[in-house]
């Protein structure tokens, strides 16, 4: 698993999140929303400082580094959006592909998003073949101070599994 550290602190500076890259995530595997981001498409984000190196229960929405493994066991870096709040599990997935996020999409999200975004568009943009890629895990790097601390995801061609009990046992 890639090293993280997590120095934030107010004074920095914060970023939208088009501008997050890998590089960004693996200073601070944990960035928080901040103002009206219910409104912005764009959210802007700031370092979350961890608490005894989890998330805080009181955070809302959290963009987190994670790791993401393909079905021919490759592993890459991704992120993931999250809330520190509750119990739910990992959302609006990305995965990097040398500095570029690649969105992954998968049902129910309509036909014509899955032609654009859904898993054989993505399988091709990492030169591979849907079996070679799916299905996919994606585990969040920092643990949550709310239960499941370990949160994840399994995407096959039909969706998505919360998969975070398997990875608290």
């Amino acid at each position: 698993m890639p090293q993280t550290t997590s120095d934030a602190s107010p004074a920095m500076t914060a970023k939208k999140l088009s501008q997050l890259d890998n590089s960004d995530l693996l200073r601070h595997p944990a960035w928080l929303a901040v103002g009206d981001y219910a409104q912005d498409v764009d959210a802007e984000l700031v370092p979350l400082p961890l608490d005894e190196g989890r998330i805080p229960e009181t955070a809302g929405e959290v963009w987190c580094f994670c790791t993401v493994t393909f079905a021919d066991g490759t592993e890459h870096l991704g992120s993931a959006m999250c809330r520190g709040d509750s119990k739910d599990t990992l959302s609006l997935w990305s995965v990097w592909k040398d500095e570029e996020p690649v969105r992954i999409l998968v049902p129910p999200a309509p036909s014509f998003v899955l032609e654009k975004q859904g898993p054989s568009p993505f399988a091709r943009h990492f030169g591979r073949c849907v079996g070679e890629v799916f299905p996919l895990t994606i585990q969040a790097v920092p643990p949550f101070a709310v239960n499941p601390q370990v949160r994840a995801v399994r995407l096959d061609l039909t969706g998505v599994e919360d998969i975070s009990s398997e990875r608290n046992s």
